[in-house]
C-alpha cells in the first residue's frame, strides 16, 4: 500500500508530508495543524528563497535535481544556523536526511535525521519529532534492524496520537503494517494496514472540509515536506 506522498507535511497535507517516509510530514518550522507547517520567525529573504528552489528541485524527482536541492539547502543551513533559527534548521536536516534516504545513502540520512531530531526535541516540536522516528524506523527497517525499527515507529506512533496527528498515526501504522509484514506476521500486519487505511480515509475528510469552510491564510507558509512513500504488498 503507498500512501500519497510524503508529508512532510509541510502545506497541503500531503505537501507538508513529502519528505515523510510513508506520508507523515515532517514539519519541523512551527506549527501544525494537521500536517499544516507554518514558519512563525519569518527567516531571512535569501534562506526562504534558497529553501523554496531547493523544494522545487526535490518535486522533479530525479537524482540529479535531489542533488542540487542538497546544494541550496546546505547554503540555506547555514544562514538559518546563524540567526539561532533552530525550526527552521531542523527542517532542513530532515529533507537533507530525506533525499540521502531516498538516493540509497542510509548513514548519512542517519546522520541529518538524528541532528534534526534533537534540535526538534529541543524546541518541543513533537509533531516534528514523530516524522523523524518514522522516518528513522523505515531506514532500520531496509536495514534488516527489525527490532530497531519496531521501537522508533512505536515511539512515533505514540507521539503522533499525543498530540492528535492523525496523519502522521496512519503513516506510522502503515510503516507498522509493513514491517509485520516483512516478519511473517500477516494478521498483524493487516491490522495495523486496516488502522492506517481508516484513519486516512478519516483525515481526508477532515482535510476536505476545512478547504471548504477556511479562507486561504496570509501567514507565510513553507512547502511541505512528506516522508518517503513505503510500498506494501497487500
Amino acid at each position: 500500500m503507498v500512501f500519497p506522498k510524503k508529508w512532510l507535511s509541510i502545506l497541503s497535507v500531503n505537501s507538508l508530508m513529502l519528505f515523510n517516509v510513508s506520508f507523515p510530514i515532517l514539519m519541523l518550522p512551527n506549527i501544525v495543524n494537521e500536517g499544516e507547517v507554518i514558519a512563525q520567525t519569518y527567516p531571512s529573504y535569501e534562506a526562504e528563497k534558497l529553501y523554496k528552489q531547493g523544494f522545487e528541485l526535490f518535486k522533479q524527482g530525479t537524482a540529479e535535481s535531489k542533488k542540487q536541492a542538497i546544494k541550496i539547502w546546505e547554503k540555506a543551513l547555514q544562514i538559518y544556523r546563524e540567526g539561532g533559527n533552530n525550526r527552521m534548521e531542523a527542517l532542513i536536516l530532515f529533507a537533507i536526511g530525506r533525499i540521502y534516504d531516498d538516493l540509497g545513502k542510509k548513514q548519512t540520512a542517519l546522520e541529518y535525521y538524528n541532528q534534526s531530531l534533537t534540535l526538534s526535541q529541543e524546541v518541543g516540536d513533537k509533531t516534528g519529532e514523530a516524522v523523524i522516528l518514522n522516518n528513522l524506523g523505515d531506514i532500520y527497517n531496509s536495514l534488516g534492524e527489525k527490532q530497531k525499527a519496531l521501537e522508533y515507529l512505536n515511539q512515533s506512533l505514540t507521539l503522533s496520537q499525543e498530540v492528535g496527528n492523525k496523519i502522521g498515526e496512519a503513516a506510522t501504522l502503515n510503516n507498522l503494517g509493513d514491517l509485520y509484514s516483512s516478519l511473517g506476521e500477516k494478521q498483524k500486519a493487516l491490522d495495523f494496514l486496516n488502522q492506517s487505511l481508516s484513519l486516512k480515509r478519516e483525515a481526508r475528510k477532515t482535510a476536505t472540509a476545512k478547504t471548504q469552510h477556511i479562507r486561504p491564510s496570509a501567514t507565510t507558509q513553507h512547502p511541505r515536506i512528506q516522508s518517503r512513500p513505503t510500498q506494501t504488498t497487500n
